[in-house]
């Protein structure tokens, strides 16, 4: 699921440059491009065994804050399920 969305952002993005009403929507693609790199990232951190340090934490923390705040009448759903396997990654 992840990977789909990540995967999705070179797709996306040319056709939000090309249509000037879609323009106000690219900070959404690229918080949903983020946290699905960043879902990715705490995946194999689980998977691994291995767990964040407390620097890591705190930035993951605020990434997901930024994105969770609903724009131009958009929610980032990805926030909750990223925000889950963070509380699982520490």
């Amino acid at each position: 699921m992840f990977q789909r969305w990540a995967d999705n952002t070179q797709a996306v993005m040319p056709i939000i440059a090309s249509n000037h009403l879609l323009t106000q929507i690219e900070p959404v693609v690229q918080q949903v491009d983020l946290l699905s790199r960043i879902g990715i990232e705490l995946v194999d951190i689980i998977q691994s065994g291995k767990k964040l340090d407390q620097k890591q934490i705190i930035t993951i923390k605020q990434m997901i804050a930024k994105a969770k705040p609903i724009q131009d009448e958009l929610i980032v759903a990805i926030v909750y399920p990223v925000e889950t396997l963070l509380n699982h990654a520490y």
